[in-house]
Protein backbone atom coordinates (compact mmCIF):
# COMPACT_ATOMS: atom_id res chain seq x y z
CA UNK A 1 0.00 0.00 0.00
CA UNK A 2 1.27 3.49 -0.84
CA UNK A 3 1.78 5.84 2.10
CA UNK A 4 1.63 9.68 2.00
CA UNK A 5 4.91 11.54 2.09
CA UNK A 6 5.91 12.28 5.64
CA UNK A 7 8.30 15.20 5.60
CA UNK A 8 8.99 16.75 8.99
CA UNK A 9 5.93 15.21 10.63
CA UNK A 10 3.54 16.46 7.95
CA UNK A 11 1.45 14.46 5.53
CA UNK A 12 3.03 16.03 2.44
CA UNK A 13 1.66 18.61 0.03
CA UNK A 14 -2.00 18.67 -0.92
CA UNK A 15 -1.13 18.34 -4.61
CA UNK A 16 1.05 15.29 -3.98
CA UNK A 17 -1.64 13.61 -1.89
CA UNK A 18 -4.29 14.39 -4.53
CA UNK A 19 -2.14 12.84 -7.29
CA UNK A 20 -1.35 9.67 -5.33
CA UNK A 21 -4.84 9.12 -3.97
CA UNK A 22 -6.71 8.65 -7.23
CA UNK A 23 -4.56 5.83 -8.51
CA UNK A 24 -3.98 3.84 -5.33
CA UNK A 25 -7.00 3.73 -2.99
CA UNK A 26 -10.77 3.64 -3.03
CA UNK A 27 -12.81 5.84 -0.67
CA UNK A 28 -13.53 2.76 1.43
CA UNK A 29 -9.82 2.00 1.71
CA UNK A 30 -9.09 5.59 2.74
CA UNK A 31 -11.85 5.48 5.37
CA UNK A 32 -10.55 2.17 6.71
CA UNK A 33 -6.97 3.46 6.82
CA UNK A 34 -8.07 6.56 8.74
CA UNK A 35 -10.04 4.50 11.24
CA UNK A 36 -6.98 2.27 11.75
CA UNK A 37 -4.79 5.25 12.68
CA UNK A 38 -3.95 5.83 16.34
CA UNK A 39 -5.85 8.82 17.82
CA UNK A 40 -2.76 11.07 17.76
CA UNK A 41 -2.25 10.42 14.04
CA UNK A 42 -5.93 11.08 13.34
CA UNK A 43 -5.56 14.41 15.13
CA UNK A 44 -2.50 15.23 12.97
CA UNK A 45 -4.46 14.27 9.84
CA UNK A 46 -7.36 16.49 10.89
CA UNK A 47 -4.97 19.39 11.43
CA UNK A 48 -3.27 18.75 8.06
CA UNK A 49 -6.62 18.66 6.24
CA UNK A 50 -7.61 21.92 7.88
CA UNK A 51 -4.31 23.57 6.97
CA UNK A 52 -4.63 22.45 3.33
CA UNK A 53 -8.39 22.95 2.85
CA UNK A 54 -7.88 25.78 0.37
CA UNK A 55 -5.39 23.76 -1.69
CA UNK A 56 -7.62 20.69 -1.67
CA UNK A 57 -11.03 22.29 -2.14
CA UNK A 58 -10.39 25.85 -3.31
CA UNK A 59 -10.63 25.14 -7.05
CA UNK A 60 -14.14 23.74 -6.90
CA UNK A 61 -16.07 27.00 -7.45
CA UNK A 62 -16.97 26.07 -11.03
CA UNK A 63 -18.45 22.76 -9.92
CA UNK A 64 -21.63 24.02 -8.28
CA UNK A 65 -24.89 22.31 -9.12
CA UNK A 66 -27.93 24.28 -10.24
CA UNK A 67 -29.50 23.69 -6.81
CA UNK A 68 -26.40 25.09 -5.08
CA UNK A 69 -26.34 28.11 -7.39
CA UNK A 70 -30.02 28.77 -6.70
CA UNK A 71 -29.40 28.57 -2.95
CA UNK A 72 -26.49 31.00 -3.18
CA UNK A 73 -28.62 33.44 -5.18
CA UNK A 74 -31.45 33.08 -2.65
CA UNK A 75 -29.09 33.82 0.23
CA UNK A 76 -27.55 36.80 -1.59
CA UNK A 77 -31.04 38.18 -2.18
CA UNK A 78 -31.89 37.70 1.48
CA UNK A 79 -28.74 39.59 2.45
CA UNK A 80 -29.49 42.43 0.04
CA UNK A 81 -33.06 42.75 1.37
CA UNK A 82 -32.20 42.39 5.09
CA UNK A 83 -28.51 43.14 5.77
CA UNK A 84 -29.34 43.84 9.44
CA UNK A 85 -29.90 40.09 9.94
CA UNK A 86 -26.28 39.28 9.14
CA UNK A 87 -23.08 39.71 11.08
CA UNK A 88 -20.01 40.89 9.17
CA UNK A 89 -16.83 39.02 9.99
CA UNK A 90 -13.26 40.02 9.28
CA UNK A 91 -10.41 37.54 8.87
CA UNK A 92 -9.63 37.59 12.59
CA UNK A 93 -13.27 36.84 13.50
CA UNK A 94 -13.40 34.01 10.96
CA UNK A 95 -10.17 32.52 12.31
CA UNK A 96 -11.57 32.68 15.85
CA UNK A 97 -14.81 31.00 14.75
CA UNK A 98 -12.95 28.20 12.96
CA UNK A 99 -10.67 27.76 15.98
CA UNK A 100 -13.75 27.25 18.17
CA UNK A 101 -15.12 24.72 15.67
CA UNK A 102 -11.77 22.85 15.57
CA UNK A 103 -11.63 22.79 19.38
CA UNK A 104 -15.19 21.46 19.52
CA UNK A 105 -14.40 18.71 16.99
CA UNK A 106 -11.16 17.81 18.77
CA UNK A 107 -13.02 17.57 22.10
CA UNK A 108 -15.64 15.29 20.54
CA UNK A 109 -12.92 13.11 18.99
CA UNK A 110 -11.07 12.78 22.30
CA UNK A 111 -14.28 11.97 24.22
CA UNK A 112 -15.13 9.24 21.68
CA UNK A 113 -11.94 7.35 22.53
Amino acid sequence: MHRPVNSGGKFGSAAAVRCRYSSFMSIEQVESAILDLPPADRQRLLQWLDEHRHDLFGGMEGELTDVQKAELLRRRGEYEEHPERFQRMDAQSLDAMFSRIRAHVAARLSSAR
